[in-house]
């Protein structure tokens, strides 16, 4: 069976991105083998990174450990070496036997096995008042000559750009920070919207924009992706939890509106569930 890479909708193509690692709904988010599998087939794949105190990076959403893993307290408060005792929990928080990964270590793993097509988003969860020098040294490290089949993405512009320069990996840019979506809801204001996200990151390649935003903006008669599609920028929209109805239509009226990319928890059962 051919990997959920992506999904033809009207004739347009749209990029089924494998959120936090994940083929299935039931994955464990990070799987190290499931990342790789999804980036040798060709797939975008994102995961998320938080700092260590060593410089290095652990692949977690959370701040802190508790909820993802078998430890405690602050990820930013670990090395390297203690973070490499800890193992992922799974969906129902069970402890697995997966190894946390650092981002040194899966490029170091993925170095030459990444297919064409094949897109590994990093996703900061942290502002720039978090990264210390050391942080910023070992984000260029670890990431080096994989930065050509990545791309760094978060809601804080200054963060994003501070690591890319030095790393010289492509950025995207999340504009959907709470702040931004109540002010776009109570005043729907969405040309301002959009010139702010563009003000805010000219760079970005790739403009990540939340479901429930574009759904609003699609009542009021607005597509919100057309703007920064015709800027020159493609559109990420996530995130599709399952393959329920619910989740087919949105990503249906995603596509219809010129979305580049979905993201999912679950590509395998809505790339079966579109084709069928």
């Amino acid at each position: 069976m051919a990997e959920p890479v992506a999904i033809v909708l009207g004739g347009h193509r749209c990029r089924l991105k494998w959120h936090r690692g994940r083929r299935h709904a039931d994955d464990i988010a990070f799987s190290p083998a499931r990342i790789e599998q999804g980036l040798a087939a060709g797939a975008s794949v994102e995961i998320d990174l938080n700092p260590l105190a060593c410089g290095g990076w652990a692949v977690l959403h959370d701040a802190t450990l508790d909820r993802e893993t078998t430890g405690t307290g602050p990820v930013a408060g670990l090395g390297a070496d203690e973070l490499a005792r800890l193992r992922l929990r799974a969906n129902d928080g069970t402890p697995s036997d997966l190894q946390v990964a650092t981002l040194a270590d899966l490029s170091q793993a993925l170095a030459g096995r990444i297919g064409a097509g094949g897109l590994l988003q990093l996703d900061l969860k942290v502002g720039a008042e978090a990264l210390s020098a050391a942080n910023i040294a070992g984000f260029a490290a670890a990431v080096g000559p994989m930065a050509g089949q990545m791309i760094l993405s978060g809601g804080d512009a200054a963060a994003v750009l501070r690591l890319a320069r030095q790393s010289g990996v492509a950025v995207g840019f999340d504009p959907c920070h709470e702040a931004a979506s109540l002010d776009l809801m109570r005043r729907g204001q969405f040309d301002s919207f959009v010139d702010d996200a563009l003000t805010a990151m000219p760079e970005a390649q790739i403009i990540y924009l939340e479901r429930h935003l574009v759904d609003f903006a699609e009542a009021r008669g607005v597509n919100l992706i057309a703007p920064f599609r015709a800027a020159g920028r493609e559109v990420d929209v996530y995130t599709f939890r399952d393959a329920g109805s619910g989740s087919l239509d949105g990503i249906r009226r995603a596509a219809a509106l010129g979305a580049d990319q979905v993201t999912t928890d679950d590509p395998a059962a809505v790339a079966a569930a579109l084709a069928a």
